[in-house]
């Protein structure tokens, strides 16, 4: 029979396992476990983020693939028509301003265009490219002042006859006036020429035997003066 040899570290563990009670082994095996385990919690819950992190990549990846394919086949989808006015744009506005107008025009139209609460400073900032161009190619000014009260009827009017709010009549885009006839309050649909005085451009225009349109101008509907030919809603001619 061959003799073991034991080593004095480990006959001092055996003696301290044999001293131990049941008890406390039982505790440190439980202990044990439990690192075991949390050790393994922590791992899937890596797992976890990671395959989370993956599926979102891959759901951004995925709807940007799509977004690319629709762009490209409602490119491929526009009619020959659309490409021919997106392109014809374009080059409109790489254009150098014309200091001439065609053979179809006898004298040169007047176009007033107004974009209710647009700041003049937004033509500086590239954002608006076609009314650049037709700022740089008309007239314009760098800023204006607005009249009081500073509401869109009464400045829209006062642009068209010249004359401030106390003057045209239309003071506010709601107003009450007991003395008007029939009608007392003023709103913005209002058509009752009591409430527009002074003479708009397009009366002026159309008086001198040119031809005037308008479209959604406050007053334009109105027959300021007896005087109004339309063809639509708020559009004079």
């Amino acid at each position: 029979m061959s003799a073991q040899i034991w080593t004095t570290d480990q006959m001092n563990q055996m003696m301290i396992a044999e001293t131990q009670p049941p008890d406390q082994k039982d505790a440190q095996q439980l202990k044990t476990i439990k690192r075991r385990f949390n050790w393994i919690y922590l791992l899937l819950a890596l797992l976890g983020i990671i395959v989370i992190v993956l599926l979102i990549l891959l759901i951004v990846l995925f709807a940007f693939y799509n977004s690319d394919r629709n762009k490209a086949k409602s490119a491929d989808e526009l009619s020959y028509a659309d490409q021919a006015f997106i392109e014809s744009r374009h080059m409109w506005q790489n254009e150098h301003c014309k200091k001439t107008c065609t053979k179809k025009f006898d004298l040169a139209p007047l176009i007033l265009l107004s974009l209710d609460g647009f700041n003049a400073g937004y033509l500086t900032r590239n954002l608006t490219p076609s009314l650049k161009i037709i700022a740089e190619c008309g007239a314009h000014a760098p800023f204006m002042y607005g009249s009081y009260p500073t509401k869109t009827f009464p400045n829209h009017y006062a642009i068209a006859t010249g004359l401030y709010p106390e003057s045209h009549g239309v003071i506010d885009n709601n107003m009450f006036d007991p003395t008007v006839k029939n009608d007392t309050k003023f709103v913005k649909t209002n058509t009752n020429p009591a409430w527009w005085f002074g003479e708009p451009i397009w009366n002026t225009v159309m008086k001198n035997g040119k031809k005037a349109a308008c479209f959604y101008w406050p007053g334009s509907e109105v027959p300021v003066q007896g005087t109004i030919k339309g063809y639509g809603r708020r559009v004079c001619h």
